[in-house]
């Protein structure tokens, strides 16, 4: 009888359980006030993802244009010439690279600099070239996009004489005999120019007068009689802080209505039209003020957060490849293309066309820190220097970025030099604090504290062995043989 009572119990509670089971379920409870479907929240992640991806993508892609624009400011905020800076319109030739103490740090000796800003909008400009009896230069012209119209000479670095003549866009006149056309996309153009000057004594001397006889001039101008017009500095701008820096402190509304008002002048180029419906998904228009009101939430949203994650982005792209042997190429590796490849050599400010090939050494080979406390040597073997065209030079410099001035009054150990050589053909260089007995021509004085080697190509060679492709690698530091 027990046993057929908790059967009975065991059949009812099932029932019972089985009607619960049935039971229609009550419907989901309403969201709270103010709260959002999951699908709703999922779709505007989305768009706020799709926003930054096309915000970050338009700086990435305006980054070389603003940048332009804050490095012309910066070097035309004077009423005449001085030094690096000069109005529009006028060569600033800064005279040598001053002492040791007023260069910046790790600043080059090899070269004299040239440069200046011009708007070819309304007319062309003429640059006037001296012959340069052989002395190594070059010269580049460049857009507003920063993209390079033009270098002179072309690659053995030793032109003759020459007149080249800027022109804006959509210009279509005529040009005096002998002068060569540069046509620019751009209004905006800025030139740049680099002169050996190592060499000899007099070398600077002579590669200064170069520079100096360069001219600059409107098509129209009569050269007699022609006055460049007076600058109009602006006091509130800062020349002191590097333009990377400038262009990174600006929030991005700022960024993009400067941008913007740039792209009238200088529009985008007609392979760059795949990305205008990127830069209109975040508002900006080519040709229209940088209005963000009235934009969708989404994009107001990311707005916040793009300068850090593109800059972070062309950061990562500008830093210099792997060490090879304890070297790292100054200027980062290999350029990468797109908008992301075009604005990290910007970042990198590393022109090659101009300053070279440029490899710095802060460790030996070991790996062990740079210190005038140990002796230690450069040792090139039999054919396997450093492959440049036209000159290198080893320099030494200090923890704070200056340049040792040995006791022979050189700052640096230069291809012209007259070397011993070993039985078996090899260069060593010696790299200590005091002199080596009876081989000082192969001596290049370092600190007694820690510091940084800098070996420069100039003219690098491009066929194998090359240092542009790898073909050719840096020897390591080490100990003196």
């Amino acid at each position: 009888m027990g046993r057929s009572v908790r059967r009975a119990g065991w059949l009812s509670l099932g029932v019972v359980l089985g009607l619960v089971a049935c039971k229609p379920q009550p419907p989901p409870l309403p969201p709270k006030t103010g709260e959002r479907p999951p699908a709703a929240l999922a779709k505007e992640a989305e768009r706020e993802r799709e926003a930054l991806e096309a915000a970050v993508e338009a700086y990435l892609y305006g980054y070389p244009l603003v940048s332009s624009e804050l490095a012309r400011r910066t070097s035309t905020n004077v009423e005449r010439p001085q030094g690096w800076q000069a109005p529009m319109g006028q060569l600033a030739r800064p005279h040598g690279a001053g002492t040791p103490a007023e260069a910046a740090p790790r600043a080059s000796f090899d070269l004299l600099q040239v440069q200046a800003w011009l708007d070819v909008g309304g007319e062309p400009w003429v640059l006037t070239v001296p012959d340069a009896k052989g002395r190594f230069h070059a010269l580049t012209i460049r857009s507003a996009w920063q993209e390079l119209l033009d270098v002179s000479p072309a690659r053995d670095g030793k032109g003759r004489a020459g007149r080249i003549a800027v022109t804006g866009p959509g210009w279509s006149g005529k040009l005096p005999a002998g002068v060569r056309q540069v046509k620019s996309p751009t209004a905006l153009v800025r030139i740049e120019g680099r002169a050996l000057a190592v060499g000899g004594p007099n070398d600077p001397h002579e590669a200064q007068a170069w520079v100096n006889k360069l001219s600059l001039l409107p098509l129209r101008a009569n050269p007699k009689k022609y006055a460049p017009a007076l600058g109009r500095p602006d006091a509130s701008l800062d020349v002191t802080r590097p333009v990377r820096d400038q262009v990174h402190t600006l929030d991005a509304v700022v960024y993009f209505k400067l941008l913007a008002t740039l792209l009238k002048a200088n529009p985008p180029a007609p392979a760059d039209a795949a990305l205008l419906p990127t830069l209109a998904h975040i508002g900006l228009v080519p040709g229209k003020d940088y209005d963000p009101t009235g934009l969708d939430a989404s994009v107001i949203k990311a707005l916040a957060g793009v300068p850090k994650v593109a800059q972070a982005k062309i950061l990562a792209a500008a830093a210099p490849p792997a060490p090879v042997n304890g070297w790292t190429v100054a200027g980062g590796g290999a350029p990468l293309g797109g908008t992301l490849g075009r604005a990290a050599v910007v970042a990198a400010g590393v022109d090659r066309t101009l300053d070279g090939l440029v490899l710095v050494a802060e460790v030996d080979g070991a790996g062990k820190p740079l210190d005038g406390s140990t002796h230690r040597s450069l040792r090139f073997t039999r054919g396997k220097g450093p492959p440049a065209g036209a000159l290198w030079t080893l320099t030494a410099y200090d923890a704070s970025g200056a340049p040792v001035i040995g006791k022979q009054g050189r700052s640096q150990l230069t291809s012209k030099e007259k070397f011993q050589y070993g039985r078996d053909g090899s260069l060593e260089l010696l790299l200590q604090a005091e002199s080596p007995k009876g081989k000082e021509s192969n001596w290049l004085q370092v600190p007694a504290g820690a510091f940084t080697l800098v070996l420069r190509l100039h003219g690098p060679r491009e066929k194998a062995p090359s240092a542009l492709d790898g073909s050719w690698k840096p020897p390591p530091i080490g100990k003196p043989r």
